[in-house]
Parts: C-alpha cells; sequence; structure tokens
C-alpha cells in the first residue's frame, strides 16, 4: 500500500508518501500553486505519479480541537475536489503542531538534508496517521 499525505495551504502544498514494503515516511516536495484548480491538478498528478492508494489530508485545527474556521472550509473544498479527480479515498488527519514539528526537524537536520517546512509538515502528518493505524 502506497499513502500520500498532504499538508494543504493557500500558497503551498507539502507532501509526502509512505509505502508499507519500507514503513517509512519520506518527504516528496511542495507544491506550489496558488490556483485552486491548477493545485487540485497538480497533486492529482502526484497521487497517480506515485501509484497511491490512499490520501491522507491535514486537517487544521486549533490546540483546543476546534477546527480554523475559514481554512477548515477550504481544506474541505480541496479533499472534495482531489477526491472527484482522483477517484481515491481520502482521509483527514489533526494536523496540530505538525508545523511545530517540522521547523524543528529542520533546523536539526544536517546541510544537504533539508526539506522544505511543508514537506515535513506533510510527514508529520502521514506518520501520525501511518502510526495511529497501527497500534
Amino acid at each position: 500500500m502506497r499513502i500520500i499525505g498532504i499538508d494543504y495551504g493557500l500558497a503551498r502544498i507539502g507532501s509526502a508518501i509512505w509505502d508499507s514494503q519500507a514503513d517509512l515516511v519520506l518527504p516528496l516536495g511542495v507544491i506550489a500553486e496558488r490556483d485552486f484548480k491548477r493545485a487540485v491538478s497538480a497533486v492529482a498528478g502526484l497521487c497517480l505519479e506515485e501509484r497511491a492508494d490512499l490520501v491522507v489530508v491535514g486537517l487544521p485545527k486549533r490546540l483546543s480541537g476546534e477546527g480554523t474556521g475559514e481554512q477548515v472550509g477550504r481544506t474541505e473544498r480541496f479533499v472534495a475536489a482531489l477526491r472527484d479527480e482522483t477517484g481515491l479515498p481520502i482521509e483527514m488527519e489533526d494536523e496540530r503542531m505538525t508545523s511545530g514539528v517540522a521547523e524543528s526537524q529542520r533546523r536539526h537536520a544536517k546541510p544537504g538534508q533539508v526539506a522544505e517546512r511543508d514537506a515535513l509538515a506533510a510527514v508529520a502528518i502521514l506518520e501520525s496517521h501511518v502510526r495511529r493505524g497501527i497500534r
């Protein structure tokens, strides 16, 4: 099984992948696309290219557990459009604190191993989802 993790943002979309054979989550990169339809198409293309079986998209929440209003709606619209375009199952994963985890990973990476923060946030989202499912 191959799962794509997505950290959706209006300016940048971080991506990561998990493969059940290797049981390892790796950053794929960042899609810098502000146009909604082109962003959906770019992520759909990535899912096709990586032969994804499932997509996990981070759901923005506050520390209290509540959604962050407008960004939740944008993310839900993105998920619906991506589901329509790919036909893939898509699950939402709480992304609280993933940006902080990503920034910490970026700061502690060795030179030449620094991935962009949004891709590392996608890694954190996907790792959370995969590990929660393994328990």
